[in-house]
């Protein structure tokens, strides 16, 4: 069976859409915090789903991915709405932007794609680095499900039928892999083609409790300003899926 990184199907911008793509939840509470005029910028943009939002909304935004498929189909659509937005391909790590945005966002569980400690500090000082005084930083991320992190990792699990990509793609099992030590569930899917194909997708994500996530924006030099547990403002709690934050340039 064909083994596909988590990396490279983001070359595929209409399978990711598809079949991981967000469900458009989180729009309202994203723009909702910028104002008209505002200078905003965008970290894992993708294809431009909140970028084309935020410049609706008369933001100045700057759209910034690693891969160039999402960024070629988010040009196109901002291009078809007339909307200008300035798009960079570019890692987070080495990012140089300069101090001039009013807010930074994380959308969509993108903090947990770096999987280092190091890393996460060092990304975390380079945002605070880009946002002017009194900048803001809002990211969305799991909570840690320990249903999840308990899976037996050599047991597969049987998806019930989901989405199917434009090429006829679809998942039909998922298998978990936690690593406690380094903090990281590296997940795979079993992909079913429509002749009768498989295909392996993996993906590490690190997984960061909220804790350990309060602590890590208060080390980078922000002030926490909402930890909340979605994204109509509900309490963080036990029974919590993500993690809504809004952190102030302190």
């Amino acid at each position: 069976m064909p083994k596909l990184d988590g990396r490279a199907f983001y070359a595929v911008p209409q399978d990711y859409e598809a079949l991981w793509g967000a469900d458009g939840t989180d729009e309202a509470w994203y723009v909702g915090l910028t104002r008209p005029g505002e200078r905003v910028l965008d970290l894992g943009c993708g294809t431009g789903r909140l970028s084309l939002a935020l410049a609706r909304r008369g933001a100045h935004v700057c759209g910034v991915d690693a891969s160039a498929a999402m960024l070629r189909l988010a040009r196109r659509r901002a291009a078809a709405e007339g909307l200008v937005i300035d798009w960079v391909r570019a890692q987070w790590l080495g990012l140089d932007l300069g101090p001039r945005f009013d807010l930074a966002i994380l959308p969509y569980n993108g903090l947990q794609h770096l999987l280092d400690l190091d890393e996460l500090r060092s990304f975390l000082a380079r945002v605070r680095v880009h946002l002017g005084p009194r900048g803001r930083f809002a990211l969305d991320l799991h909570v840690p499900q320990a249903a999840l992190l308990a899976r037996d990792p050599e047991e597969w699990f049987g998806v019930e039928e989901g989405p199917v990509t434009p090429g006829g793609w679809r998942v039909l099992a998922e298998q978990s892999r936690w690593d406690p030590v380094a903090q990281v569930l590296t997940q795979r899917w079993r992909l079913g083609g429509p002749q009768g194909q498989d295909r392996l997708m993996e993906l590490p994500l690190r997984q960061c409790f909220p804790q350990e996530l309060r602590a890590l924006l208060e080390g980078a030099g922000f002030t926490l300003l909402a930890h909340a547990g979605g994204f109509q403002g509900q309490a963080l709690s036990p029974g919590s899926l993500r993690q809504v934050v809004l952190a102030l340039r302190a």
